[in-house]
């Protein structure tokens, strides 16, 4: 299982790499929102409960080994 990125990290990486920073820095900082915003949902999804869990298709053990990954590994 792969957790993607909302349309606002989208946008919000968008409007950095066309901004007069652009390039390295736009780039970095969409990749640092990526990975806050993965790195929250991993947390969320350690704390729902087993119904919560079956209702989108994960065990708990699915759910522990999406929580375990590392924020940059999608």
């Amino acid at each position: 299982m792969s957790i993607g990125i909302g349309p606002r990290a989208r946008a919000y990486g968008a409007d950095l790499r066309t901004s007069r920073w652009g390039g390295l820095f736009g780039g970095a900082a969409a990749a640092l929102f990526v990975w806050r915003e993965r790195s929250r949902q991993r947390r969320h999804l350690r704390h729902l409960d087993d119904r919560l869990l079956r209702d989108i298709g994960l065990t708990r053990q699915d759910a522990r080994g999406e929580a375990a990954k590392p924020a940059w590994r999608a």
